[in-house]
């Protein structure tokens, strides 16, 4: 007597279940802002000046010791990087080859990491992007305080965002109303 096979639906349920799991971000994200409230995930660069890179951790576990990431920048963006400031207890490397972050402290979510400042020049194209990617081929990695290594995603920031979509944070919508009281 010969096993039954698995019905195909059955098969492709295992399949999807399987692609969600491998899907999920359980590290949080790694997040790019322009301000220092980490609200505003655009930039413009229409004159000279300073930007300040706000590099944020959020959500994951409850705390954590380590980041491994490094910043791409679209080929229109001409800001130039000028350093990284560093909020952590140790740093190897910077955001322009691959940075890894470690603080022994248990950071809780949300966790200013670095700070990343560029000279702008003011002659970027619109829709131009700073992302978070992966530094090693590991992908964006954390470390959590109690479960190891984590899978965490890139945010981006948006340069010249004029006439381009730009990806939105999830709030609730008791977040949002709590800013304007």
């Amino acid at each position: 007597m010969t096993p039954a096979s698995p019905h195909p639906t059955a098969l492709f349920a295992v399949l999807l279940l399987l692609a969600a799991v491998a899907v999920a971000q359980p590290g949080g994200t790694i997040h790019l802002y322009s301000d220092p409230a980490f609200t505003d995930t655009t930039a413009t660069d229409v004159a000279p000046g300073p930007l300040s890179v706000y590099v944020v951790w959020k959500g994951g576990p409850p705390g954590a010791v380590a980041w491994w990431f490094k910043l791409s920048e679209s080929p229109g963006f001409t800001g130039v990087w000028t350093g990284d400031t560093p909020h952590t207890g140790g740093v190897f490397g910077d955001t322009r080859t691959g940075i890894h972050l470690v603080d022994v402290s248990c950071l809780a979510s949300p966790a200013h990491i670095v700070t990343v400042t560029y000279q702008l020049l003011g002659t970027s194209l619109p829709c131009q992007t700073v992302s978070v990617v992966q530094a090693d081929g590991a992908g964006v990695r954390m470390n959590s305080c109690d479960s190891g290594g984590m899978v965490a995603r890139g945010g981006a920031l948006v340069v010249n965002p004029d006439g381009c979509s730009v990806p939105l944070e999830r709030r609730t919508w008791g977040s949002v109303k709590a800013q304007y009281r």
